[in-house]
């Protein structure tokens, strides 16, 4: 029977060099994903569980290298599709910021992000916050800017979404600058709007009622976190550094302000909230809630990202933070396997050298 042989000379190297390409790329995701799971909830009603992430910026022609945009866009890729594939998800949300350059971007570009975002991202049950990064802060955000993104994600300045007969309410932080611009005015009325209905269903106002399912206490999602002063009470090792921590937030640049904090939670009533934009991971209850700040899920904004893994039943939630690799972790990887690789190397060649040295010395010569 003949017996297998390892590949010798350049398809040797060109193994060895996959073989930690695939490592480094592929099953550390594996590696690193499989230590989280969903959280658990103790009510007997099924669960949804939903996943979500922020802050994905993903990079337009004007800013970053090209190398920078492929790194952090597989980074994303790998990890989005690790998450899926493990976890398998009933929502995806993505807390505004899809895109790095969506407020400078004209159509041609905008749909181009689109495709991209999509081919990354895509999937019928992912719902999409608007950021600041999207359509720019207030007084740069065009009402043509904040309709494309309306239209492309199906979504609104205030939305309610009911999935699996659980309550969702989405909402644009930009919208709430409280200076009566025609985006602003809509958002109050469809505030008030998704405030009556919710008081519909709380009340089995049956048939009045825009939505028809049984009422559980909504879940906030918004791009800006609840009007908080800093991040000085923000823990955890994806938590802001000393330096941020100490940095005082301006009510409408890193926070929506006290005004609109309190006229949202009076009307929507959320048990929890989810918010996004620091690029850092915090959790408080500054509002008598729980609100949990999500760190961005790209390299480029952080060494650390994450997402959040989160159990919903009809009276309870559970929330479960899932690391991803550090992108020194894999760069020290590289470094570690590339070493052995040439030691590997190297010992080989000197190997076949004293072996051609063996040889050649014991020829006899007549």
């Amino acid at each position: 029977m003949p017996r297998l042989r390892w590949p010798s000379g350049p398809m040797w190297i060109l193994f060895l060099f996959l073989f930690i390409f695939f490592i480094c790329e592929v099953l550390i995701y594996f590696i690193v994903l499989l230590k989280c799971g969903w959280p658990s909830v103790s009510t007997s009603d099924e669960p949804l569980k939903i996943m979500i992430l922020a802050d994905t910026h993903l990079l337009g022609p004007r800013e970053g290298h090209w190398f920078d945009k492929i790194r952090r866009e597989w980074q994303m890729s790998r990890s989005y599709s690790t998450a899926m594939l493990l976890f398998n998800p009933d929502a995806v949300f993505v807390l505004g910021d899809l895109f790095d350059e969506g407020k400078w971007s004209n159509d041609v570009e905008w749909k181009y992000y689109m495709k991209r975002f999509h081919d990354l991202f895509g999937s019928s049950s992912t719902y999409a916050v608007v950021g600041n990064h999207d359509i720019g802060f207030h007084y740069s955000a065009t009402n043509a800017k904040w309709k494309r993104f309306e239209e492309d994600f199906q979504t609104s300045s205030v939305q309610l979404i009911p999935i699996k007969g659980k309550l969702f309410v989405l909402v644009n932080s930009i919208a709430f600058e409280g200076d009566g611009c025609q985006m602003c005015r809509e958002a109050e009325t469809l505030l008030d709007s998704v405030s009556e209905d919710l008081a519909c269903i709380q009340g089995n106002g049956g048939s009045r009622c825009k939505t028809h399912v049984p009422y559980t206490q909504p879940i906030l999602m918004t791009h800006f976190p609840l009007y908080r002063q800093s991040d000085m009470n923000c823990t955890g090792e994806d938590a802001p550094s000393p330096a941020d921590k100490a940095a005082e937030f301006r009510p409408r640049w890193e926070c929506l302000s006290h005004v609109a904090t309190r006229t949202i939670m009076r009307k929507i009533k959320p048990r929890v909230a989810f918010t996004a934009h620091t690029h850092s991971g915090c959790y408080n209850t500054d509002h008598g809630i729980p609100e949990w700040t999500v760190a961005s899920f790209s390299w480029r904004n952080r060494n650390n990202p994450n997402f959040l893994l989160v159990t919903v039943s009809n009276s309870e939630f559970a929330v479960q933070k899932c690391h991803l690799p550090q992108e020194s972790t894999v760069i020290r990887l590289y470094i570690v396997l590339t070493v052995l690789f040439v030691l590997y190397l190297l010992v080989l060649s000197q190997r076949r050298c004293s072996c051609f040295f063996r040889r050649t010395s014991g020829l006899k010569v007549s």
